[in-house]
């Protein structure tokens, strides 16, 4: 995907729209995507995020199913977009980019595979530190080894707990006990990880 070109997506800016025939794929080169769809009343639910290095829409280019999701920048990305045509032309014509986004299909399906294992297996505080975790080294990489990373947090209370499939009360006790541990600091939406070394001790432990 390196030889697309690329470009700037503010925040909030929607990508493709759920049960729409599917136009164009997207390669996230920085920022994070927010992936909804709509329950039978009718009400947004926020199903993932995908972050640097992963392939939106791709599937439904592909199969030539309707997207399934609505796909948003959460914050802003920079992405290359490539029309459904040209997508089928670039695989059909490059056999190693079509390795290349098989491994990413393979690669987001063991991902989805380890949320699920994580949601039937693992208490939700530890799923809520790891999307903390994966949410700020997504947007900030370099600081996988720094001290006390800030991080103006993309997602409101209530996203964060449809991402756990738990209340937004039961999130806010969650923040809590990891803020009392000393394992986050939060002010406002502005959340930081004074030791992200220890975060990861805790949460493989």
């Amino acid at each position: 995907m390196s030889r697309v070109p690329t470009s700037e997506y503010p925040a909030r800016v929607r990508l493709f729209r759920q049960g729409s025939h599917p136009e164009c794929a997207y390669f996230i080169v920085s920022g994070l995507v927010k992936l909804a769809c709509l329950n039978p009343e009718g009400k947004e639910v926020i199903v993932g995020l995908r972050g640097p290095g992963t392939l939106l829409g791709a599937a439904a280019v592909v199969l030539s199913q309707p997207y399934l999701t609505t796909g948003a920048t959460l914050t802003s990305c920079r992405l290359a977009r490539v029309s459904a045509s040209e997508f089928g032309r670039l695989l059909e014509g490059n056999s190693s980019l079509s390795q290349y986004v098989h491994e990413l299909h393979a690669r987001e399906v063991h991902a989805h595979l380890e949320l699920l294992v994580d949601a039937v297996s693992r208490p939700a505080q530890y799923r809520l530190g790891k999307l903390l975790y994966d949410v700020l080294f997504a947007l900030k990489p370099s600081l996988r080894s720094a001290t006390d990373p800030n991080l103006w947090l993309p997602l409101r209370q209530w996203e964060i707990a449809e991402l756990l499939s738990v209340t937004p009360e039961h999130t806010n006790r969650l923040l809590r006990r990891l803020e009392d541990n000393g394992l986050i600091r939060r002010k406002g939406r502005l959340l930081s990880i004074p030791d992200p070394n220890r975060l990861l001790a805790v949460l493989d432990a």
